[in-house]
């Protein structure tokens, strides 16, 4: 089964191409059923799946994500592999992990290094550059995330729970989001502002 889960905008899918990638496995049958959906949808959030030949279309909320949201830190449940996964329809390993109004962090079985988080990827600032987590670390295959290999000044690099560097979330539904961890220092606007302008330019309706 290919799955994902995706914003609709007036001007098409956002992330329309990276979305899908997601389905490239499947087949071209898939990827015709995914550019009908693309040509139609009404603005809005869903969740794509394709399973017996057929794409599942269903609608959901609004992220839970929000600016400000206190954080909280859990060893990841991939933390003893070493690869990415597809990202999993809910249910998932996630799901049991998510808390309403909290962040939660993912990280190394030591608790040294952020992975991500239960419904998002992390992002950190050094200061010249927006650092990503190492393609090699556990986690989901992340649509933002390889959006912003479309950046200048993108470094992979191991982002450490220690660090002050100024940390965000980033997802295919709320795009940015600013976390609260004791000690943080901002994300700088001009760098969220410049992940934002590629994330709607990069809408599609086919």
């Amino acid at each position: 089964m290919s799955f994902t889960t995706l914003k609709v905008t007036d001007k098409g899918v956002l992330l329309f191409a990276l979305h899908e990638e997601r389905f490239h496995n499947a087949g071209k049958e898939a990827i015709m059923a995914y550019h009908r959906f693309a040509a139609e949808a009404a603005p809005g959030i869903y969740n794509l799946y394709w399973d017996n030949k057929k794409m599942h279309i269903k609608t959901r909320g609004e992220s839970r994500l929000f600016d400000g949201m206190p954080v909280r830190f859990i060893i990841s449940p991939l933390a003893h592999t070493h690869h990415r996964i597809e990202k999993p329809p809910s249910p998932s390993i996630y799901s049991g992990l998510i808390e309403p109004g909290i962040a939660t962090l993912l990280t190394s079985a030591e608790g040294k290094e952020i992975y991500e988080s239960c419904s998002a990827a992390v992002i950190a600032w050094d200061g010249k550059n927006i650092l990503k987590v190492p393609r090699d670390r556990p986690g989901v295959k992340s649509t933002m995330l390889e959006l912003l290999n479309e950046l200048p000044h993108i470094k992979e690099q191991p982002i450490l729970r220690a660090s002050d560097y100024p940390i965000a979330l980033i997802n295919a539904v709320k795009c940015t989001c600013i976390v609260s961890m004791e000690g943080g220092k901002p994300f700088p606007d001009d760098q969220l502002e410049r992940i934002r302008a590629l994330y709607l330019a990069s809408a599609r309706r086919a």
